[in-house]
């Protein structure tokens, strides 16, 4: 072959890999973008899903404070030193919950005050003052039903999340999610770690005879 042919045939050669390269690299980058924006949609599912649970830890705060209130206002009956420390945890616990700055922060913060929490109704079982104790408070199994009643969102909540972080961990695991994650920085989202609220707010069956329990009957029977 003359030199001047091969020459013709190896410049069209490299302009054909020229541009079959400049697509492929159009194409990588259409793909890699439309990765991020795919990763982006889940991250903002996780988002969504934290404050649905974000507004239900507030919510648990604003219980925790009234349950304090209650207390607060029948104090003459708790004098013991173990009811005055819980009291102040507790109280120093929901104020922590409610300035937490991030995720990371208001999830100790609330581990914290379940904690916290579980102390306060072991000095109100030690006062005796429990619903069903000798000197029952009244209003407290209310303010216990609440907060398990929040606890209980806050569950679901927490499952949601976790559920949504799951599925973005595992597509970030995945090619090419793995790739533009690196390119762009994603990093992995931590789960939520559940706690049980049942072992710090237990309720003590209503005596026989009590209020509750007739009311109970009565709705039953309807």
């Amino acid at each position: 072959m003359p030199r001047s042919s091969f020459r013709i045939h190896f410049g069209r050669g490299f302009w054909l890999l020229a541009v079959l390269g400049a697509l492929a690299l159009v194409f990588s980058c259409y793909a890699l973008f439309e990765e991020r924006e795919r990763l982006d949609a889940l991250r903002g599912r996780i988002d969504a899903s934290w404050g649905d649970l974000d507004e239900e830890l507030r919510t648990k705060e604003a219980r925790v404070t009234e349950l304090l209130e209650l207390a607060e206002g029948d104090r003459l009956r708790m004098q013991g030193r173990d009811f005055s420390t819980a009291r102040d945890s507790l109280a120093d616990a929901a104020r922590n919950l409610g300035g937490a700055r991030n995720r990371e922060e208001r999830v100790e913060a609330n581990l914290n005050l379940d904690r916290a929490l579980r102390r306060f109704m072991n000095s109100l079982a030690a006062d005796g003052v429990e619903p069903g104790g000798p000197r029952a408070l009244p209003g407290l199994r209310r303010a216990q039903e609440d907060i398990l009643a929040v606890e209980h969102r806050v569950a679901q909540r927490r499952t949601a999340y976790n559920e949504a972080v799951q599925h973005f961990n595992t597509h970030l695991a995945l090619f090419p999610a793995n790739f533009a994650g690196a390119v762009f920085g994603i990093k992995r989202y931590p789960h939520y770690m559940p706690t049980n609220i049942r072992d710090i707010v237990q309720l003590p069956a209503a005596p026989v005879g009590s209020p509750e329990t007739d009311g109970k009957a009565a709705t039953r029977g309807r």
